[in-house]
């Protein structure tokens, strides 16, 4: 992954811009750019009080939103892709990282446990409880509509 986005933005500055616009902390860290990278995506790895896999979606997210029009695009994509896969993860539209298997919904619902915002928790318990009696309610409507129609 680093050795893509070294390639792709070829500048200290936009690397340095790239990750603290994602919110990785401190200073850029000492090296090339694909060391560079390596080591500011270490950094937020071992650093608890970041959401690792959101500053990763973040920093890939240009890239891999890029339409894949010319070879280098497309072979960059699809090594950051595999190199995901291999650690169970997946890349959705608009840098949004996940575990394999887990939509975004059970990721956001699992992050708003890590960070202890139980309020999103609460509301989206409130709105899956509200989604499944709205689909209740119409199939007992639809139930009630067609027993008056078979008298």
């Amino acid at each position: 992954m680093a050795s893509v986005l070294a390639e792709h933005y070829y500048s200290h500055s936009k690397i340095n811009v790239l990750f603290m616009s994602a919110g990785a902390s401190g200073e850029p860290p000492e090296g090339n750019l694909e060391t560079k990278c390596s080591a500011w995506f270490k950094r937020c790895n071992d650093d608890e009080a970041l959401n690792p896999l959101a500053i990763l979606g973040l920093t890939i997210q240009k890239f891999m939103d890029l339409s894949p029009d010319n070879s280098q695009v497309a072979d960059g994509q699809q090594r950051i892709l595999e190199s995901l896969a291999k650690n169970q993860l997946g890349y959705q539209l608009n840098g949004f990282i996940n575990v394999a298997g887990a939509s975004l919904a059970t990721k956001s619902l699992a992050d708003f446990f890590k960070s202890g915002d139980f309020t999103s928790v609460k509301t989206e318990f409130n709105f899956d409880v509200s989604n499944r009696l709205m689909h209740i309610n119409s199939f007992l409507w639809e139930k009630r509509m067609l027993n008056n129609y078979f008298k």
